[in-house]
Formats: structure tokens, sequence, C-alpha cells
């Protein structure tokens, strides 16, 4: 549960949207330190698989949520990496996003200085 508890985590972290260039950057640092996290949890990940397996060899009987969760937690490493890959491509794109704006307001800041310049010199 907990090891499951740690992947909705990473996921709800990925999948926030940015909302300007320094929330995409803290995201981008947060991609680049993903795989060291699932690192850590796939040690959690083996004991657990160890401990299914021994349950199955004494045919103990679990609920389906419990193997719900077991897939879930094997299948964590591979959807937080599906994830990352796709959230950077989002990720790309937010920046060039937040780069144009960045520019149209610098463009706009330089009109209103000049248009300050001009009033001034009058």
């Amino acid at each position: 549960e907990t090891v499951y508890s740690s992947f909705r985590e990473l996921m709800a972290k990925l999948r926030r949207t940015p909302e300007n260039i320094e929330q995409l950057t803290e995201l981008v640092d947060f991609l680049d330190r993903i795989p060291d996290m699932v690192a850590r949890l796939a040690l959690d990940i083996k004991n657990g698989e160890q401990l299914w397996d021994v349950l199955d060899e004494f045919q103990f009987r679990m609920l389906p949520s419990d193997h719900e969760l077991r897939w879930k937690i094997i299948a964590g490493p591979k959807d937080i990496t599906e994830l990352v890959a796709t959230m950077r491509v989002s990720l790309e794109k937010d920046e060039e996003g937040f780069l144009k704006s960045m520019i149209q307001k610098q463009v706009e800041f330089d009109e209103a200085i000049e248009d300050l310049a001009a009033t001034i010199d009058v």
C-alpha cells in the first residue's frame, strides 16, 4: 500500500500543469530525479513480489482488491516512465509557449519605453 501511495504521489506531481516558467523549471528538475526515486521503490516492489510469491505457494486467498493492487504496483515503474516521456514532450511545448509570451511582453515593454522616451523628449 505504501509503495502504491508513493507511485500515486509521483503521478500526481507529474500531472501538474506549470503556470509559469519557474514552475516549468521545477517540474523538469523533478523529472530528472524520477529515475532515482523509482529505483528506490524498485527494492520495495521486489520485496513485495517475494511476499506475494510466498502467499501464492501456500495458496493463500487474496482479495480481488489485493490482486489489483499487486499488479498496479508491479506496473508502477512502467507507468511512471511512460508518463515522464509524455510530460517531457508536453513541457517542451509549454516552454515554447512561455518563451513566446515572454518575448511578446518584452516587445510590449520596449514599445512602452519608447513611448515614454518620446513623451519626455517633447
